[in-house]
């Protein structure tokens, strides 16, 4: 019988990057004409997420962060860490209580600082914790996030200062404003389209939207599904 589509794109990452935890973004698969497409042609991949949100964790730690070391050369990636929070004048509640405010606004202040897709190294590493907290969260910033402890640091003063309040606002915009309005979390949009439901089938969406002059190999190996 013939494999699935899911199950052949798994198989494509696997030979093309043998992929581990230990292998860097950067390591992706390549782009047949060598270079990365241009800003204009990449897809736009947005996540909407908490930090504690079981799902959200999952999906950070293995189909997205799978999706951009497969196809880092036509992904621009925005991660926004607010998700169901709520704001009631200046007062923020978290779906998952206090711990996750505080841990949406520390990934607020590391996004502010290292581009989404060199955080997720990091963001992988916290959101695989056991049980995920700014100790964790620090460890792994020193050890995977560009600059290392450094990075640790200026994240640490921005979460415990007026710029983390400032950032986690920001994210809260973002998200409110979003139209179609989030429904849960995780919450992905592929050229501002949200995926709904087949959000874990990140990289074959991301394969589907693009339409720059060089596909990567991995896209003409596991092609996109056919229409319905």
């Amino acid at each position: 019988r013939m494999a699935s589509p899911r199950r052949l794109l798994s198989a494509v990452l696997c030979l093309l990057l043998g992929l581990s935890s230990g292998v860097p973004i950067a390591n992706g698969a390549a782009h047949r004409g060598g270079e990365p497409a241009a800003d204009a042609d990449k897809v736009q991949v947005a996540l909407y997420y908490e930090a504690l949100c079981p799902s959200c964790r999952d999906f950070v730690a293995n189909d997205l962060y799978k999706a951009v070391a497969l196809l880092p050369s036509i992904i621009s990636l925005t991660l926004s860490p607010w998700g169901n929070a709520k704001l009631n004048g200046t007062t923020v509640t978290c779906q998952h209580g206090p711990d996750e405010c505080r841990l949406n606004m520390l990934h607020a202040c590391l996004l502010n600082f290292v581009p989404a897709e060199k955080a997720l190294r990091a963001l992988k590493c916290m959101e695989s914790s056991i049980a995920p907290s700014v100790v964790t969260s620090g460890l792994c910033i020193r050890k995977h996030a560009p600059g290392g402890a450094s990075t640790w640091t200026m994240t640490k003063r921005c979460m415990d200062g007026p710029m983390g309040v400032e950032l986690i606002l920001r994210e809260a915009k973002a998200t409110m404003s979003l139209q179609p309005p989030h429904k849960y979390t995780p919450w992905l949009t592929v050229n501002g389209v949200p995926a709904y439901d087949n959000y874990t089938d990140v990289a074959r969406l991301v394969c589907d939207a693009y339409t720059g002059p060089s596909r990567p190999v991995a896209c003409e190996i596991a092609p996109p599904r056919a229409a319905a």
